[in-house]
């Protein structure tokens, strides 16, 4: 931890340069893709109703949780102010189960089949942790809360890894796939398998590892 000529206590540099460089990344892969979804003739769907709606009403209440699910990480803000953490807490719950139902939905109707189950799954799991996080801090579960709203979040940077590991660069890594439609379907389940994967071997496994007892809640506790 840092600390500043004050003597107040200020943001790790570690961690600073951390959400930087994750904010960056999601910029990076997200404003090409709201220019083609939305900048391109019928890439948000033939009609309002089928996938247009869907598309605009899902981007319009992830894009908030990106930045209010990373206040919600400040443990200054939990401490100080507990009830402006609670009512962001209950906007990011309120913005994240619409926008996993449209992601549902919009995965059911998307035009690539390799895509459509694994799409499904992560909307299902985003909604799953989100409400799951919401009654476990109403239940006054605070542990538990952390536990799922941290899987939560970082369900949201899906997003980034499925459309940087499609990025030419990483195009030797999918060289051996010739079919188009299989590779596609190969980068979506990729996508999002890695940092559902790096999330749980962090929280979980990491910790049973190295033989620690209440690890998951220590690490919930330290995040």
């Amino acid at each position: 931890m840092s600390v500043n000529q004050g003597g107040g206590r200020s943001l790790p540099w570690g961690r600073a340069i951390g959400w930087t460089a994750l904010f960056a990344l999601f910029a990076y892969v997200m404003i090409p893709t709201l220019h083609m979804r939305f900048g391109t003739p019928g890439a948000a769907g033939p009609s309002l109703m089928h996938k247009q709606a869907w598309y605009c009403g899902h981007f319009v209440t992830a894009l908030p949780t990106v930045v209010i699910g990373a206040l919600q990480f400040s443990s200054g803000l939990r401490a100080t102010r507990p009830t402006v953490h609670r009512w962001l807490g209950r906007t990011y719950v309120a913005l994240a189960l619409p926008s996993a139902v449209a992601g549902f939905w919009l995965a059911c109707v998307t035009d690539d089949p390799g895509s459509r189950i694994p799409a499904a799954i992560l909307a299902l799991l985003w909604f799953g942790f989100t409400l799951g996080g919401w009654l476990r801090a109403r239940a006054s579960d605070y542990t538990s809360h952390r536990l799922l709203m941290i899987r939560s979040y970082a369900l949201i940077f899906v997003f980034i890894w499925s459309r940087i590991d499609a990025d030419p660069v990483f195009a030797p890594l999918w060289a051996w796939i010739k079919d188009p439609n299989e590779l596609m379907g190969n980068q979506a389940w990729f996508g999002i398998l890695v940092p559902i994967l790096l999330v749980e071997a962090w929280l979980s496994w990491r910790p049973l590892l190295l033989g620690r007892t209440r690890a998951t809640a220590r690490a919930a506790r330290a995040a």
